[in-house]
């Protein structure tokens, strides 16, 4: 595992991470369903982050690519913070799914979702 974060912008911060999974005695049962996995496995994150108006909000993406040039499925997330005051804080945001045949994001490829929250600390 390699990584890297870069938060030399004014309010704002990058990290990069890239992964290469090798499981050892590996057993090629574990490639059919259910399981689909894999004996090597490369993974690339990105985050970007960002806040502004004196940290009231903040926009976050997040998208997580396994695979060489994405065969085997990707994650993207974008969310949006507000905090309102000290006690109030409001989130929302969506999740995009991508899967190919016979990987793990296959399963989940079609729940792409809309999220919000609201959450109120005493």
């Amino acid at each position: 595992m390699f990584g890297i974060e870069y938060s030399g912008i004014s309010n704002t911060s990058v990290t990069i991470e890239i992964l290469n999974r090798h499981l050892l005695d590996f057993d090629e049962a574990l490639t059919h369903a259910p399981d689909n996995t894999r004996r090597n496995v490369q993974q690339a994150v990105l985050r970007i982050s960002r806040d502004w108006a004196n940290d009231s909000w903040n926009a976050t993406l997040l998208s997580m690519i396994q695979g060489p040039a994405d065969n085997n499925g990707s994650l993207h997330r974008l969310e949006l913070t507000h905090n309102w005051n000290d006690n109030i804080r409001f989130s929302g945001g969506m999740i995009f799914y991508n899967g190919d045949d016979g990987t793990y994001f296959d399963y989940i490829d079609n729940c792409d979702r809309l999220f919000f929250s609201a959450r109120y600390s005493f």
